[in-house]
């Protein structure tokens, strides 16, 4: 049985989120990005295109997977670098 559209965009979202602003190291108590790179989830529902009707449902099930905070629409999130660039790299392919 194929997994419904919800969850399989869930899943391909929750791969691509490393980190959040929070496990982030801190320059005299300002978060700054060091390891991965910054985007925010709205984003990123973009890129995996996630319909509208589905984000505030499933960002609902969206959280860090280092410090296991829960997350919400417009907060930042890390991803690996090189994942941003191979996505914008395939974007401007298709174009």
């Amino acid at each position: 049985m194929k997994p419904k559209l919800f969850d399989r965009l869930l899943i391909q979202v929750r791969r691509q989120i490393r980190s959040c602003l929070n496990c982030q190291p801190a320059d005299e108590g300002k978060p700054y990005w060091a390891y991965d790179q910054e985007i925010c989830i709205d984003e990123l529902f973009d890129r995996c295109d996630v319909p509208d009707l589905m984000r505030a449902q499933m960002v609902r099930y969206l959280k860090c997977p280092t410090c296991q905070k829960y997350f919400e629409q417009y907060d930042s999130v890390g991803i690996e670098i090189e994942q941003l660039q191979r996505q914008d790299d395939q974007n401007q392919e298709a174009a």
